[in-house]
């Protein structure tokens, strides 16, 4: 079955009753924590303007400076390696750490295992683990009845 909608509602009911839907749909998608963020991120982007207007004409070239100034200074692991957010990609050098531990995983593997076995120095695996268990056992008090009464 086919309905002409044109045949129940103009060319301006249709576009109104679109509107609405439209402004229905976009404010019933977006939750409290959203406006929320939306009404703050809004508010930065006017004070920027408003500092912008009030930093002196050289204030670049200072802003330049002391940039040069922290990265020569205070520049840490976080500011490189900043892992991907809600709000923001991982930085680039945080992708290409990660792409480098992927394709590096064979040696890597190699390396621990050759770090366990320098460790365990001639155990075997099997007896290291069995020592480990009962060394938890013991630290956490956990003991077995083996007595023929149950």
């Amino acid at each position: 079955m086919e309905v002409n909608i044109k045949e129940y509602l103009s060319e301006d009911e249709i576009k109104e009753i679109c509107i609405q839907e439209l402004r229905s749909h976009v404010r019933n998608s977006f939750t409290e924590k959203d406006l929320a963020r939306i009404m703050s991120n809004s508010a930065f982007y006017k004070v920027f303007g408003i500092v912008d207007d009030l930093l002196p004409e050289d204030y670049a070239e200072k802003i330049v400076n002391k940039t040069k100034e922290i990265i020569d200074n205070q520049f840490g692991t976080y500011e490189v390696f900043r892992e991907k957010s809600y709000y923001d990609e991982a930085s680039k050098a945080q992708k290409i750490m990660e792409k480098t531990i992927d394709n590096m995983a064979g040696y890597i593997e190699q390396k621990t295992k050759e770090a366990i076995e320098k460790y365990l120095n001639g155990i075997k695996y099997e007896d290291f683990m069995e020592k480990v268990i009962e060394a938890m056992w013991a630290k956490n008090k956990i003991t077995f009845n083996f007595s023929s009464e149950y």
